[in-house]
C-alpha cells in the first residue's frame, strides 16, 4: 500500500543503528520503508497508523511492519517509547526460510500487518537482548546471530498468538501462567503441580492440549528468557546462573540455551561485554 506522498525509509536512514533502536519520540512521521521493520511499544500509549487504519500501542503490543506497509505514530500518554528493530528482507527471508517453507510470503501478503501482544516478562527479556545493540552502529558479523535468533523469536511468539484457544482456560491454569510469568525461577514442575488438586498426567495432558506446548517446554522456555538478563550480571558465573536457574549441571543449561537462542551463554554474555566497552 506504499503511496508516493510518503518518504520511504532506506537502509541510510538507519546506517548508525542498524539493528535496533529504542526511540522515546512523541511523533513519527507517515512513512514507508525497504526493509522490515519489529516495532512493540515498551511504556506508554500511542495510537500506530498502518496502512490508514489506527491501533493502540501501549506497553506488549508489537507489530511486523512489512516494506509494502505506510505508517506513522503518534503519542497519547506519555512518558512514552517504543523499540524498533530492523530487518532486511534477505535477513527476513532467510530466518522465515529455517522455521518454514513459504512462512515469507505468508507474513508478506497477509491482509493487515502482523500484530501481537507480548507478556511482562517478554518484554524484559527481549529488552535485555536487544539493548546490545544500541551502540552498534554498523553491520558487524559477531552481531549478526544474535540479530536472526531475536527475529526468530518474535516470528515464533507471533505464531503462538495466533493459536485460536480451544475453550476457556480452567483457573488452575490460569493460575500457574501467571506464577511462571511473575518469576520462573521459583517454580519447578512438581511445585507448579502440588498446588493444584490434580495429577502430575492431568496436568500435564490439560496444558499441553490449551497451550500447544508441554508444561517442561513451556518452563524452560521461560526460565531461559530470565537467564538472558542474569548474563548482564559479571559477578554471576555460568555455573552459578544454571544453578539458580534450578539446572542439575552446567551443560543442560548451556545446551538448552544454545538450543533456544542459537548460541551458547557465554557468547550472549561476550557479546554486550564487547558492546558496553565500545
Amino acid at each position: 500500500m506504499n503511496d508516493k506522498n510518503y518518504p520511504v525509509y532506506t537502509f541510510d536512514l538507519i546506517k548508525n543503528f542498524p539493528y535496533s533502536i529504542f526511540l522515546d519520540a512523541a511523533y513519527t512521521e507517515t512513512h514507508s520503508h525497504v526493509f522490515w521493520e519489529i516495532a512493540y511499544c515498551v511504556r506508554g500509549e500511542a495510537v500506530n497508523t498502518i496502512n490508514k487504519k489506527s491501533y493502540a500501542f501501549s506497553r506488549g503490543r508489537a507489530f511486523i511492519i512489512r516494506p509494502q506497509d505506510v505508517h506513522g505514530i503518534r503519542m497519547k500518554r506519555g512518558p512514552y517509547a517504543h523499540r524498533d528493530v530492523y530487518v532486511s528482507a534477505e535477513r527476513m527471508k532467510k530466518v522465515c526460510d529455517m522455521l518454514e517453507s513459504r512462512l515469507y510470503d505468508r507474513l508478506l501478503n497477509a491482509e493487515e500487518p502482523p500484530m501481537f501482544d507480548l507478556s511482562e516478562i517478554h518484554v524484559e527479556s527481549l529488552e535485555s537482548s536487544l539493548k546490545i545493540f544500541d551502540n552498534v552502529r554498523a553491520l558487524e558479523n559477531k552481531y549478526d546471530v544474535l540479530h536472526e535468533a531475536l527475529i526468530a523469536r518474535f516470528i515464533g511468539l507471533y505464531f503462538e498468538s495466533t493459536m485460536p484457544p480451544k475453550t476457556q482456560q480452567p483457573q488452575w491454569l490460569s493460575g500457574m501462567l501467571a506464577k511462571i510469568h511473575k518469576n520462573p525461577v521459583e517454580h519447578t514442575i512438581e511445585s507448579l503441580i502440588a498446588e493444584t488438586n490434580y495429577s502430575h498426567g492431568h496436568i500435564c495432558r490439560e496444558f499441553k492440549k490449551y497451550l500447544g506446548v508441554s508444561l517442561k517446554n513451556y518452563l524452560i522456555t521461560a526460565k531461559l528468557s530470565f537467564s538472558t538478563s542474569l548474563l548482564y550480571n559479571a559477578d554471576l558465573s555460568i555455573a552459578e546462573i544454571s544453578q539458580r536457574l534450578g539446572y542439575s549441571n552446567q551443560s543442560n543449561y548451556v545446551n538448552e540455551f544454545k538450543k533456544y537462542y542459537r548460541i551458547a551463554p557465554s557468547q550472549y554474555r561476550k557479546i554486550h561485554e564487547l558492546k558496553s566497552n565500545t
